[in-house]
């Protein structure tokens, strides 16, 4: 299957569920019965990660409406408001990151709470999307909400897992390193990813399958060291000028050593002065120098090598799976951890460097 056709289905799917998103979010605001002052200020929050989320290609809510399909299922339109629910429960992790980190943007005390407050209604109308999506016995309902509880716990596990990835694991094996890495890789995304095959199976009382699963554990996993390696790059050329976040390196401006950084940074010469960055101290030099020296570096061989590994094992569970054009959208999707405009990126730059030379 062509990459284009692939993202075309992502793209329309996106569509359809952006708008379920954005008349759920206008409905549960206005029900609120807020002052205009108040609810002002309530939607402009909402819209610091929303607007943005919207306006990219939703994976999660495709990975979603590919399970069903997968599962023997025939997508209903209920599946979109579980889609979109997915989605919902994807925002809510960022505004609780966003509540956490400086990596959106710089914000003030008062935003950070009011994003941590955002959490948690994202989160309550993600539970009544779902719940609109669940056949009407309790036990339905009751599995459903398991699994919504089970990603919040999972997630925020891996936040403080995230927090304790400071300075002082450089000083780790590379050994002791990953098995801490992977972990906290493992509970943000990995786990998160599995889960979306399991609400797929309950909302449509079908069997759940331990190959989708641990096949799409792997693949998040893989999405998680990719994103870390991604916030590294500072792109120069094209269509790579948009980036996830307003400013690059901002796991390492807050303090975060993900495997791309530990391993530029324990091969670095420049180790204490480009540390300088997590004391947020970023002139233009100093990240020029960080962002040359981070692509020459053996940190995008490593991580793709990493990432390769589960992407190899994502593979190997979706080929058990009974074929079908979900099966193989799903498994096509998947190669984005080894063909992605990061690694691309990266070569053009490697390139250029060398032209100069």
């Amino acid at each position: 299957m062509k990459r284009t056709d692939y993202l075309n289905q992502m793209k329309e799917a996106s569509v359809l569920v952006a708008r379920r998103i954005e008349s759920t979010v206008e409905r549960q605001v206005i029900s609120l019965h807020l002052q205009n002052d108040i609810e002002n200020d309530l939607r402009q929050s909402m819209n610091l990660i929303i607007s943005k989320r919207l306006g990219t290609l939703l994976q999660k809510p495709y990975i979603y409406l590919l399970c069903v399909g997968i599962l023997g299922a025939e997508i209903d339109e209920r599946d979109y408001d579980s889609a979109a629910a997915i989605e919902l429960l994807n925002i809510a992790t960022y505004q609780e990151n966003t509540a956490i980190d400086s990596k959106f943007r710089t914000l003030s005390h008062l935003q950070k709470s009011r994003q941590y407050i955002c959490a948690a209604l994202t989160r309550e109308w993600a539970n009544s999307l779902l719940e609109s999506g669940t056949s009407s016995t309790h036990q339905s309902l009751q599995n459903v909400n398991d699994l919504v509880g089970s990603i919040y716990a999972t997630v925020n596990a891996g936040q403080i897992h995230d927090l304790n990835m400071t300075t002082d694991y450089l000083t780790l094996s590379e050994e002791e390193y990953l098995a801490k890495y992977i972990r906290r890789s493992e509970l943000l995304s990995g786990a998160f990813n599995s889960k979306i095959a399991a609400i797929a199976a309950r909302i449509h009382e079908k069997d759940e399958n331990p190959d989708l699963e641990f096949g799409l554990k792997a693949f998040g996993i893989g999405l998680q060291v990719t994103n870390d390696f991604g916030d590294n790059i500072v792109f120069e050329t094209g269509d790579f000028a948009k980036r996830t976040y307003q400013s690059p390196f901002s796991d390492l401006r807050n303090g975060r050593i993900t495997y791309p950084l530990y391993i530029f940074l324990r091969e670095s010469r420049n180790h204490e002065r480009f540390l300088k960055i997590v004391e947020k101290t970023q002139n233009e030099s100093l990240v020029a120098d960080f962002g040359k020296s981070f692509i020459q570096s053996s940190a995008m061989d490593k991580t793709r090598q990493l990432v390769g590994g589960f992407y190899r094992k994502a593979i190997s569970h979706f080929r058990r799976l009974e074929r079908s054009t979900s099966r193989d959208n799903l498994m096509a999707l998947t190669s984005v951890l080894l063909w992605n405009k990061y690694y691309t990126e990266v070569r053009i730059q490697r390139g250029a460097i060398k032209e100069d030379i």
